[in-house]
């Protein structure tokens, strides 16, 4: 199938709700979209730009072999990809707060709602065409996020674990826009609460994780100093703390970043890790404890959450107005 083929299945697909067709057309129209996508290349290209004079003076300095060609390659490629989660993650939430508040403000949801469009056509072409959007922010990367495979360095679980991520965020973060949209009535109420809780997932929780590991010394020590430090916690209660710091390490897709290719780099596997438990009187012998890799968790939960906001998004948009 070539690009012409996939353009046309792209736009028969997306023509079947009009709603995609009019947001796309009205966002396009306007300075707003050129605005955002020239502000998010600048930042994107400044970033990989900054970090490029430093690490190239550096590898320059080492003789520039393969090795150092493939760590400026890996750096790159991890800078453009952070940039990549911090910009979608608060530009999507922007997409789509104020996707139903508008129409409700402008007084044109009533006349949505007399139409043959469902409630589901309805949310779903509001988030199509935000998630449309971001998607062309994703594209639009590409030329940038090349530089990287140039140098080497970049592995191909790397670079689909990365995109799963940024289409994770993209979907989670505008289902939760959506939402918002959805149930509350003013954009401006909708849209402070959607960067809050954008800023929560992306700051808040790293925050949450630090204190968490301070407050646990004895795991902090077990974890980062060869799984083998003197330590008085059981097998049962170090295997649970293990699972409460995944978890919280899995809701930011930071720390879910930097976690998957240090278990890359290190354990050579992208789906899975095993850490050997600490020994005790009752199991002098435990087993490993298998962990799967952060980015699945990351992945799975936020698309679970995405479906669950959209589902709740539908049924308060399809009930009657009081």
């Amino acid at each position: 199938m070539n690009i012409p083929e996939i353009a046309t299945r792209i736009n028969s697909i997306l023509g079947r709700n009009p709603v995609v067709l009019k947001e796309l057309r009205g966002r396009m129209r306007g300075a707003r979209a050129f605005a955002i996508l020239t502000v998010y290349l600048l930042l994107l290209g400044g970033a990989v730009s900054l970090a490029f004079l430093p690490l190239s003076s550096f590898s320059m300095v080492a003789g520039f072999d393969l090795a150092s060609r493939r760590l400026l390659g890996k750096s790159m490629f991890g800078i453009a990809v952070f940039v990549q989660l911090i910009i979608i993650g608060f530009v999507a939430p922007g997409l789509t707060a104020g996707a139903i508040t508008a129409e409700r403000e402008h007084q044109t949801y009533d006349i949505l709602r007399t139409t043959l469009l469902t409630a589901r056509q309805l949310v779903t072409g509001k988030l199509l065409a935000a998630l449309s959007f971001l998607l062309l922010l994703l594209v639009a990367a590409f030329p940038i996020q090349s530089l990287a495979f140039l140098l080497g360095g970049v592995t191909a679980e790397e670079v689909v674990i990365a995109m799963l991520m940024l289409i994770t965020t993209a979907v989670a973060f505008s289902a939760i826009g959506l939402f918002l949209s959805s149930r509350l009535r003013r954009t401006l109420i909708s849209t402070v609460l959607a960067y809050s809780a954008s800023i929560s997932a992306v700051a808040g929780f790293p925050l949450l994780l630090l204190m968490l590991f301070s407050l646990l010394a004895p795991l902090t020590e077990y974890l980062f100093y060869g799984y083998g430090g003197a330590t008085d916690m059981g097998p049962i209660t170090a295997a649970g703390l293990i699972m409460l710091g995944w978890l919280l390490m899995s809701t930011n897709p930071i720390s879910t970043a930097i976690a998957s290719e240090t278990i890359l780099l290190q354990e050579q596997s992208p789906w899975y890790f095993s850490i050997p438990l600490p020994s005790s009187a009752q199991f002098p012998n435990p087993p490993d404890f298998p962990v799967i890799s952060p980015w699945i968790g990351y992945v799975v939960g936020y698309l679970l959450l995405s479906l669950v906001l959209i589902r709740l998004s539908i049924r308060i948009v399809s009930r009657p107005e009081r």
